[in-house]
């Protein structure tokens, strides 16, 4: 099994260049880089957050796994993939991080693991 990194794919049905996708999540050129070649040992889900909200996509948009078996239909996935994304629009921007509080997509799902189960 294989985790492809398809931001590269993603950034540029959006129209971005790596360096304006990395001043939009407050990150560096090379970070950018980096996790578009492959190059980054773990992304913290904070970073998928950021780059979910700028490229207006699903963490599932950026990260696809592919079985062994199916290495030979990676392009295609990732064309789907692009093809499936949301028109972005322009006036939205990444907000600012300086809250403590999770943001975007990821939120709903930090929240159902901090909630303490009912009692019966």
């Amino acid at each position: 099994m294989t985790v492809k990194i398809t931001l590269k794919q993603v950034r540029q049905a959006r129209n971005l260049s790596q360096n304006k996708l990395a001043q939009l999540i407050g990150m560096t050129l090379q970070t950018v880089q980096r996790i578009e070649y492959g190059e980054a040992k773990s992304i913290p889900l904070d970073t998928l957050d950021k780059l979910c909200e700028a490229l207006n996509c699903q963490t599932g948009d950026l990260l696809v796994r592919i079985p062994d078996d199916d290495e030979q239909k990676t392009e295609s996935i990732i064309e789907q993939i692009i093809q499936g994304l949301k028109p972005i629009d322009n006036q939205e921007k990444v907000s600012s991080s300086n809250s403590s509080e999770p943001k975007g997509y990821i939120q709903p799902c930090l929240q159902s693991l901090t909630q303490s189960p009912k009692s019966a």
